[in-house]
């Protein structure tokens, strides 16, 4: 999926019919506003310059159209699109995964393929879909070798973070494996320190959970995930 298919069908998803064309730095039009041209015919292209707006006035559609030309970090330079996060805008449960896998990479979409059929398979378990949760993950852009984000890499990506979850504002998140809660707790932790008890992010309940990546490494774990679906659907009742 190419950078303008991935944008077009996000507006879509939250209610924006018309597709976006994507600006780069020094007013010059990218290849991908020629190709939205000739792949959609007869439909008006309308041009958002990046950063237009302070983020607190942003909506989803607008910051995933400065998301896609970000260049705050070094990631910039190997990715191949920045995975923005996908799904309900008004979500009470929100998820929250680590970097982009190469899979996730290479469509622009988070948690697809095997992991995605996973995640699919928990939501269904607690009776959710897609379409009622958001799911985003800490970096937008894909780590070299898949290392772990580095601090500064996080820093610069916490603008896209914090400005979903700020537009989504969820009752909770469950966060997604060890990189993914080590950094959004700012702890050291290992995960199974930091599971089995509720933990807070900008006043939001969090619960620390295992990334379906995983699960499909160690299905034994599947029942630990289990316990945590119960646990979080609880809470979400409770709320």
């Amino acid at each position: 999926m190419s950078e303008t298919e991935f944008l077009t069908t996000y507006l879509r998803e939250i209610g924006v019919q018309t597709p976006v064309s994507l600006v780069r730095s020094g007013n010059k039009k990218s290849n991908i506003e020629e190709s939205t041209a000739q792949t959609l015919p007869n439909v008006s292209i309308v041009e958002v310059e990046p950063k237009s707006m302070p983020m607190d006035e942003m909506d989803l559609a607008s910051m995933a159209v400065d998301a896609m030309q970000c260049q705050r970090c070094g990631l910039a330079e190997s990715r191949q699109h920045v995975v923005f996060g996908q799904g309900n805008p008004d979500a009470d449960l929100l998820f929250i995964g680590e970097a982009p896998s190469s899979a996730e990479d290479d469509h622009g979409v988070v948690l697809v393929e095997h992991v995605g059929i996973m995640f699919d398979g928990m939501l269904k378990a607690i009776g959710l879909s897609r379409k009622q949760v958001y799911s985003l993950n800490v970096l937008q852009c894909l780590t070299p070798n898949h290392r772990d984000p580095k601090q500064d890499e996080l820093d610069a990506c916490s603008i896209w973070l914090n400005g979903q979850l700020d537009k989504v504002s969820p009752k909770v998140i469950c966060v997604m494996g060890r990189v993914a809660a080590q950094a959004l707790l700012g702890s050291d932790a290992v995960l199974h320190d930091l599971r089995g008890q509720w933990h807070s992010y900008r006043s939001i309940p969090v619960w620390v959970s295992y990334h379906p990546a995983y699960l499909l490494r160690s299905p034994k774990e599947k029942n630990k995930m289990w316990e945590d679906l119960l646990t979080i659907q609880k809470r979400l009742m409770d709320s």
